[in-house]
């Protein structure tokens, strides 16, 4: 069915991967797949784990086995000689071993085959034998992402020229990136831990979301703020060199004439303000011979400049 497909050659003929068959990395369809082509494997491991009261799960290419300590190396050869009739590489570096015991303070604790401590780590999630938590590595992944956005949706603010108001998509943020969406890893990770785990510990990772990303917002907009100011408040180098376009000193009548073509600029749209800009530079004012500020002000101008009565 498969290979009268005709995206069938995209599939199994990929140069982008490098590999003779397979599926693109985070494709819809790839678990479907996967459960397909492995559900062979599926069925034995399943079959094993449960005459060895042992719990065998797989999502795509991760799987996980919880055994008892004495069946770990039963298990690992199992699934070493199984899996090569189906083409597929176990990732060494990504397979983890670990033992749940007691410590001295009698608690149950996630332990390496070296005696260290390990949490069990599986799908986002890990487990220290007490309390179940959303991976650090997730957690910062996922804030790093939401502060690259933050950062960004600022930027596009303050470069769209909204007459005397910047914008941000604050909306837009709030769903990606907080309960207040419907699909993204906070409400992944609540309705994990509301749903199957029921793990306070998680909950409280992903507590206080909206504020998070509000708070993160503010000071973000604040310190973009500060760093127009300090742009609009340094004449450009060329102005330092003489090499204006226009002049900077202007006669009382010019001056407020130019006030008045600045003020109507910063409510007009684009195509007026273009015809306005004209205007003023017809008076021999140049906006850009002072300051890169897309929103030049009145106030602006009488800074930079000198009015003769």
């Amino acid at each position: 069915m498969l290979e009268k497909n005709p995206n069938y050659n995209k599939i199994c003929n990929s140069r982008k991967y490098a590999a003779k068959c397979g599926i693109p990395q985070g494709s819809p369809i790839s678990a479907c797949l996967s459960n397909i082509y492995m559900i062979d494997f599926d069925h034995l491991l399943y079959e094993e784990a449960k005459q060895r009261n042992a719990i065998y799960r797989r999502y795509c290419d991760d799987l996980i086995i919880i055994c008892k300590n004495e069946d770990w190396e039963y298990f690992e050869i199992l699934i070493t000689n199984s899996i090569k009739q189906y083409e597929v590489i176990v990732n060494k570096e990504k397979t983890e071993l670990t033992f749940f015991r007691k410590n001295h303070k009698n608690q149950i604790r996630g332990y390496s085959k070296d005696g260290n401590y390990r949490n069990l780590q599986y799908l986002g999630f890990e487990f220290n034998g007490q309390n179940e938590y959303i991976r650090s590595s997730s957690m910062s992944r996922y804030s790093n992402r939401m502060s690259s956005k933050v950062d960004q949706a600022i930027q596009d603010a303050n470069d769209v020229d909204f007459g005397q108001q910047d914008f941000i998509f604050r909306k837009k943020l709030l769903q990606r990136f907080t309960q207040r969406g419907s699909r993204n890893f906070i409400t992944y990770a609540t309705k994990a831990s509301d749903e199957i785990m029921k793990s306070r510990t998680v909950k409280k990772q992903v507590k206080n979301s909206v504020h998070k990303v509000e708070r993160l917002i503010k000071e973000r907009t604040v310190e973009a703020k500060k760093e127009k100011q300090k742009s609009i408040s340094k004449p450009l180098t060329k102005a330092k060199k003489g090499d204006m376009k226009g002049k900077s000193t202007f006669s009382k009548t010019e001056a407020n004439k130019i006030k008045k073509l600045i003020e109507l600029k910063l409510v007009s749209n684009a195509a007026t303000q273009k015809k306005i800009r004209d205007e003023i530079r017809a008076l021999g004012f140049y906006m850009t011979d002072f300051s890169n500020k897309k929103k030049f002000t009145v106030e602006d101008f009488e800074k930079f400049t000198i009015i003769i009565d």
